[in-house]
């Protein structure tokens, strides 16, 4: 019988809109562009806290910011600006760049599992690294693999969001 129950969830269930939101804050991804990603996490964690409620099992609910890799797929935002760089020497950014996004590298995400996996916590927690604006993510991108010649360019769009999303991840720092 397991004494754990691990679930993936995602910073996706939170609103994303200015704020910052942490464990206890209302969830609610209605107007997110991910909004059925959003629900069926909620939906998950929803279920299986109930289904395990009666029992001796510790959940624990990962709420999981946007993971970076080198080896995500090539439609994530950290992929394209890869390929951009790598291809012309740019990176496009829709709007003025300034929208905050949560974000872990995948081998600090691996850390943190473990280090939850090692204790005894219970419940849901965010992990992630850090709030990082879209500007400088993709100052990050051209600092690992791009050079003196690599530029930023800002694309007008009017469906740009600036919003500041922070989540909060000051929970995961506190357990040893």
């Amino acid at each position: 019988r397991p004494k754990s129950f691990f679930n993936f969830s995602s910073t996706s269930i939170y609103k994303n809109s200015n704020g910052k939101y942490n464990e206890q804050s209302r969830l609610d991804p209605t107007f997110n562009n991910d909004f059925f990603y959003g629900l069926s996490k909620i939906n998950s964690e929803y279920i299986f806290n109930n289904l395990l409620s009666n029992s001796n099992i510790r959940i624990v609910n990962l709420r999981v910011a946007q993971v970076l890799s080198n080896k995500m797929p090539k439609n994530r935002i950290y992929s394209i600006f890869q390929s951009q760089i790598k291809k012309n020497n740019k990176i496009e950014i829709y709007g003025n760049g300034k929208r905050t996004i949560p974000i872990i590298f995948l081998d600090e995400l691996i850390k943190k599992v473990n280090l939850l996996l090692d204790s005894k916590f219970n419940g849901p927690i965010n992990l992630g690294s850090e709030n990082i604006s879209i500007n400088d993510l993709a100052k990050k991108v051209i600092k690992e693999i791009g050079n003196k010649k690599s530029k930023i360019i800002y694309i007008k769009n009017k469906d740009t969001f600036s919003n500041d999303f922070v989540v909060d991840f000051s929970l995961i720092k506190k357990i040893k």
